[in-house]
């Protein structure tokens, strides 16, 4: 046939048949250039574009399908093999704008079930990362890891389904997610239980006068309330100037600490360093502003007879500004005299280690004595000591309400 061709290549007929051959034997793309050649002798021919329109169905492009046929039926609107055709491709294009819309639809899902996960991590990572450190370090690696290919899948799925069953991938990505998914929310009920439910109900304010106290004196404390479903805010009134700040450094660290602490809200005030006590009214009152704002059920501050005098300014308008609140408790810092007794412990043992990183992250203070982690540990382990756990913090209660 391809001689025949050679010696005539006028022949309209021998291009079809030629079409034809390719066609029947599944090589369209070779059947299509036929038929365009046929196409190029006789542009009038409305049988030849119902050929090519069926080439094209086939290779596939369903869009150049329906132009040809559609040229077909312009030219001759009764033509039965071009009607149905058209019929066919239109079905063909609704079929696959459904599963488009299903398989987006799916990539939607997947990825809402990526960050729903991510986010009940961030809420539960401190249980997770003292309870379940292995499935912890799992979620960090295999997130990232199911968004990029999820994401991949989605915008290459043509080429990856010719080495590779994409919707098996998918069911086994899916699969993962409802496990990762169901991990996560069995240890927060299996851990928080009722301790969650209880503290979900309580409300703490930790008070410092400087950047870095709140870390210092109930940092621990914080974390475990945190992890337990409370709901914990940070106030600190002054950006700690005069203790050596650079470029706002401070007032940047205190805030990547609220941070990593996952404080629900911080506030960090800009009286004056070592002047609170000329400011006692206008603390009071930005420390009222915010009980109003958050109703706490907990104020944690410094203590009265602590050495350093914005502490103890800080104390006395904690008091006058928590006046109504059911439970007040003062934390010690690295002023606080030696004779300080405390009367509540909190055991902060599996907490101790990120109240260090809390810490740790005031850079600007590292260079301080009482920022040593070593020291700071020492305090701890003696606390523990004193009410019987391996770490504790010490407070002293100036009003409690169970």
């Amino acid at each position: 046939m391809e001689n025949a061709i050679r010696l005539s290549p006028d022949i309209i007929d021998s291009y079809i048949t030629l079409g034809d051959v390719y066609y029947w034997n599944g090589q369209y793309q070779n059947a299509l250039d036929a038929y365009k050649h046929a196409l190029i002798l006789n542009p009038n021919s409305q049988e030849t574009h119902v050929m090519i329109a069926k080439a094209y169905r086939k290779l596939p492009d369903l869009s150049l399908a329906k132009d040809h046929a559609q040229t077909a039926l312009r030219m001759n609107p009764v033509n039965s093999d071009a009607q149905e055709l058209l019929h066919e491709i239109n079905k063909e294009q609704t079929v696959l704008r459904i599963e488009y819309s299903d398989h987006y639809l799916e990539f939607i899902a997947q990825t809402f079930f990526v960050v729903l996960i991510y986010i009940n991590y961030r809420r539960n990572r401190r249980v997770l990362q003292q309870r379940q450190r292995l499935i912890a370090k799992a979620i960090l690696v295999i997130l990232p890891l199911i968004l990029l290919f999820t994401i991949t899948t989605f915008a290459l799925e043509e080429e990856l389904n010719k080495w590779m069953n994409v919707e098996l991938y998918e069911s086994l990505v899916s699969s993962l997610l409802i496990i990762l998914l169901g991990l996560i929310y069995s240890t927060q009920i299996r851990y928080v239980g009722k301790a969650g439910s209880n503290s979900a109900r309580n409300v703490i304010l930790a008070i410092g006068a400087h950047p870095d106290d709140i870390e210092l004196g109930c940092g621990g404390y914080i974390l475990k309330a945190k992890a337990n479903g409370a709901k914990v805010y940070g106030l600190t009134l002054t950006k700690g100037e005069r203790g050596g700040d650079n470029n706002h450094r401070r007032e940047k660290e205190a805030n990547r600490s609220a941070d990593f602490m996952n404080l629900d809200g911080y506030w960090l005030m800009d009286f004056p360093d070592t002047q609170l006590q000329d400011k006692p009214v206008e603390i009071k009152e930005a420390i009222e502003s915010i009980i109003q704002k958050i109703s706490p059920t907990t104020v944690i501050t410094h203590n009265p007879h602590d050495a350093h005098g914005d502490h103890r300014a800080t104390f006395a308008a904690t008091k006058e500004a928590a006046r109504m609140v059911p439970t007040f408790l003062c934390y010690e810092s690295v002023s606080t005299p030696e004779d300080f007794k405390p009367d509540f412990y909190v055991d902060i043992t599996e907490y101790l280690k990120d109240m260090l990183r809390a810490v740790g992250l005031h850079k600007t203070q590292s260079e301080k004595t009482y920022m040593d982690p070593e020291l700071l540990k020492g305090r701890a382990a003696h606390r523990g000591i004193q009410c019987g756990v391996p770490y504790a913090s010490a407070f002293k209660v100036y009003r409690i309400v169970d």
